[in-house]
């Protein structure tokens, strides 16, 4: 199974607890799975990192939503090296919008699921009920 992980923060791009959450989930899922860590920012050194996106430069800072455009900017191009993932995982709302795209454009299993399965195999806990709305195994 290829999946693909798209977050704002990772190593050594850590800024919070999400970071380092995302640090120590591709670690252990790459183990598993043939997992792909995407990225904002600039390049890692990391074999996990596929590819690293900063946002596009036409795009100024002197608007007060140039922010939320710019975030926008990296989840397109996320999007679009995401095609051939059986799983996408968004972590945290700045890739979710990339997710959204990539089940539109690919119809790749996409949603965040904090249940893995367990170490003798018995199926995760299901999503918490918030989450059922926007995960879906179409």
């Amino acid at each position: 199974m290829r999946v693909a992980l798209l977050t704002r923060e990772y190593p050594p791009e850590v800024y919070g607890g999400a970071g380092v959450h995302v640090e120590y989930l591709s670690e252990h899922l790459s183990g598993l799975v043939d997992l792909g860590v995407y990225c904002f920012g600039r390049r890692r050194e990391s074999p996990l990192v596929k590819a690293a996106f900063e946002p596009w430069e036409a795009i100024g800072t002197d608007r007060p939503h140039d922010a939320a455009l710019k975030t926008l900017s990296v989840d397109l191009l996320m999007a679009g090296a995401v095609e051939g993932a059986d799983l996408v995982h968004t972590h945290t709302w700045y890739a979710n919008f990339a997710g959204h795209l990539a089940r539109l454009l690919y119809a790749a299993l996409t949603g965040y699921w904090p249940g893995l399965p367990g170490a003798d195999g018995s199926a995760p806990a299901p999503p918490p009920q918030a989450a059922t709305q926007a995960w879906s195994w179409q």
